[in-house]
């Protein structure tokens, strides 16, 4: 009888086994690193869509101060316009005021030529001769017509200074007026200087904030780019890596294994952004 020869029994070598167990710990770590890599990555990116996110709210917030600045400069042209109104209305009343009270001192010397007049026309009395039937004889008819015309001079005189005190009053109204629309011309003017104070360090402290996230944003977006190319090179070393590397107790197992898993981990050392 034939008997067929049986293959022996081939122990593995303790170099064999020592090997797999030195490289199961290597292999490991290339997935802890990698999924620690892409974390670093989704957690980058999520901190730049944030930033991104702020640089929108920023951009609203400038629109919202350059529309400020368009309705601080409407304000500005409106004051110099009512400025210019209000200043030439006050040389208007002023001029009104010096004419009104050089025609007061006309009216007070009219008065006094008046009075002087009078004070005469008193000095002189005359005294009619009459008879028993109380016909007088005429005789100071110019008296009484010289009295009458005092009369209609006095009269005119009276209605000369009730015009000037209307006017007097019509132009304390105007002045009043004038008056009251200064303040609110100088409210105004203290509106727009505070709204200016406050649109200044509003813009200051925008376009500070605005220079920090443009920052961190260029940042992020550095860091990504370095991150991904260190990705690319570890899916491309890892990809060159045999299958057969995953078991450490292959029959295929060499020290080829080993030393292509240390170079992809090498890839990590010292060069993950924070």
């Amino acid at each position: 009888m034939n008997v067929k020869p049986t293959r022996p029994f081939r122990v593995c070598s303790v170099k064999s086994v020592a090997v797999g167990l030195i490289l199961l710990p290597f292999l490991l770590p290339i997935h802890v690193q990698a999924d620690s890599l892409d974390a670093v990555i989704k957690a980058s990116e999520q901190e730049l869509q944030q930033k991104l996110q702020t640089r929108n709210e920023l951009q609203q917030q400038w629109k919202a101060a350059d529309q400020k600045k368009s309705d601080i400069l409407f304000s500005v042209d409106a004051y110099k316009k009512q400025k210019g109104v209000i200043q030439q209305e006050m040389e208007d009343i002023m001029q009104r005021k010096n004419a009104l009270d050089a025609r007061y001192t006309a009216l007070a010397a009219d008065y006094d030529a008046l009075n002087a007049k009078v004070q005469e026309h008193n000095a002189h009395q005359c005294t009619e001769t009459c008879d028993q039937n109380g016909r007088c004889d005429g005789s100071c008819n110019w008296y009484n017509a010289e009295k009458a015309q005092l009369d209609s001079e006095g009269a005119a005189l009276d209605a000369r200074r009730s015009s000037l005190d209307s006017q007097r009053g019509t132009l304390q109204n105007d002045a009043q007026q004038v008056e009251t629309n200064s303040k609110l011309i100088d409210q105004l003017r203290q509106s727009i200087s505070d709204q200016t104070v406050a649109w200044v360090g509003r813009v200051k402290h925008l376009s500070s904030a605005w220079d920090e996230n443009e920052a961190q944003i260029k940042q992020l977006q550095n860091k990504l780019g370095k991150l991904s190319a260190i990705k690319e090179k570890v899916d491309t070393c890892v990809r060159a890596i045999p299958p057969e590397c995953d078991s450490p107790y292959s029959r295929t197992l060499n020290g080829n294994c080993e030393v292509m898993k240390a170079q992809c981990s090498a890839i990590f050392d010292g060069n993950i952004p924070q």
